[in-house]
């Protein structure tokens, strides 16, 4: 038979879904996107499957702190003899210049009575009026040992404590002409710094002050002194000879 005439092989019908359309702008960047993502986080299951560096170690190495370490500081303790202190004692500036004031006079022996925690007081007449009401006889406001705190002129820090008779006044004219005319009272700020304690609550006793001060006493005291002792709360009673041997004040005329 005649052959026929050569047939031309055609070439396989794409499909739809093999046709390979070129991405657009937005899509190829979402496509680097995704590439970028998946990249890193190979990158960190390849970092936390494999041993952890030096510093990761370190850290690791760390304990967690103990509750021990957050446990709150066990109360003040008094002085031997003491009641113990009630909270607004331990409020700042603190206890301090009580404390010292007591180690003071149990060092020289001093025979004295100490009365409280009784409500604060913070004027003479409340002062007056506490002591009563706690048991102590013959209390008048001329036994109160009223101290303040002065503050000499000059570039230099310079403090003069002054002691009177709780029923008299500072007088100015007289202290001024001893100490200078620019002679002031200690602000609130200053007493808690230099006395240790708060408006109120300054003993006659420079000594037991955290900063030096002298210190002047009213020829007027009497022989039996009361004071709040560096606490509103707490009250000292003592003679005014043994004041004068642990203080050794400068006996002058201040009152009016």
């Amino acid at each position: 038979p005649r052959p026929g005439p050569p047939q031309t092989q055609k070439p396989p019908k794409q499909k739809a879904d093999d046709v390979l359309v070129a991405p657009s702008g937005a899509q190829a960047l979402a496509q680097a996107s995704t590439a970028c993502i998946l990249d890193e986080l190979g990158g960190a299951l390849r970092y936390y499957t494999c041993a952890p560096p030096a510093a990761a170690l370190v850290c690791a190495s760390v304990a967690a702190p103990s509750t021990a370490a957050f446990a709150s500081e066990s109360p003040r303790t008094p002085p031997e003899g003491v009641a113990d202190y009630i909270e607004a004692e331990l409020e700042a500036p603190g206890p301090g210049t009580f404390e010292r004031l007591l180690a003071l006079m149990r060092r020289e022996s001093i025979d004295f009575s100490l009365l409280g925690p009784h409500p604060p007081c913070r004027t003479s007449e409340d002062s007056v009026r506490v002591r009563l009401e706690g048991g102590w006889e013959g209390v008048t406001l001329h036994s109160g040992a009223k101290a303040m705190l002065l503050r000499a002129p000059g570039t230099e820090e310079r403090w003069i404590l002054t002691v009177l008779p709780a029923d008299k006044k500072l007088s100015w004219r007289k202290v001024r002409a001893l100490k200078g005319k620019a002679t002031r009272m200690a602000t609130e700020e200053e007493v808690a710094r230099v006395a240790g304690c708060l408006p109120g609550a300054v003993p006659p006793f420079a000594a037991a002050f955290p900063a030096p001060a002298e210190c002047m006493l009213d020829e007027q005291m009497p022989q039996t002194m009361n004071f709040n002792c560096g606490l509103r709360t707490r009250s000292i009673r003592m003679s005014r000879a043994d004041y004068e041997r642990i203080q050794s004040p400068e006996v002058v005329d201040i009152a009016e």
